[in-house]
């Protein structure tokens, strides 16, 4: 609850707003390395920059078999927390890590947990508290550290770390938000590559 009181003082200080009082108009809670220009976004999430939405297209809809909506790439309402009590939101169910997750892992070739570090609203530390927390094939949590800059993108570097115990696989990127495809589709395609068994490992 800490963490959501903290974000939730900042936000209003530095998210788009009149130009005279904002750090930065552009500031992105899904990706905080945001700056000018003012991306425009087919999605038109987290900012409406264009006059359309494209998934609001009657032709688009039609072409991928859609019903005719109003498309929305998130939910208005707040899903993990009542912003105004700081209690629960619409979701209560037991946190994957202590429920369905271990299981998963434990029935797969492979399992993946994917975390950008420019993301503002879930933050990298409470992924891996939650994975040190869990407990899947008989031991819990991760049993040596994560090698920082351990993950390599073919061609072109370290993009951030992952870690591999037990059929899990950890992967953060460095240079992501929120949305990891949109932001960095290489390192993204690279590690669906690995889910999918194309290839070895997620890391070059």
């Amino acid at each position: 609850m800490f963490k959501c009181q903290v974000v939730f003082s900042i936000v209003p200080g530095i998210s788009p707003g009149p130009l005279e009082w904002k750090l930065n108009p552009v500031f992105n809670v899904y990706r905080v390395s945001d700056t000018f220009p003012n991306l425009w976004i087919v999605l038109g999430f987290p900012r409406d920059t264009q006059q359309f939405i494209y998934f609001n297209r009657t032709d688009v809809q039609r072409a991928i078999h859609a019903p005719h909506i109003e498309w929305q790439s998130c939910t208005d309402t707040s899903v993990y927390i009542n912003r105004t009590t700081g209690g629960a939101g619409h979701d209560q169910s037991i946190p994957s890590t202590l429920s369905v997750l271990p299981n998963a892992i434990e029935k797969s070739v492979r399992t993946v947990i994917v975390h950008g570090l420019a993301d503002f609203i879930l933050t990298a530390e409470g992924t891996r508290i939650a994975i040190q927390n869990m407990t899947w094939n008989g031991l819990q949590g991760f049993q040596t550290p994560i090698e920082p800059e351990s993950f390599i993108v073919d061609n072109m570097g370290a993009f951030g770390s992952f870690h591999q115990e037990r059929n899990l696989t950890y992967v953060e990127f460095s240079f992501s938000g929120h949305m990891t495809p949109q932001f960095v589709p290489w390192a993204a395609f690279q590690t669906i590559a690995f889910l999918l068994g194309k290839r070895p490992s997620p890391s070059a």
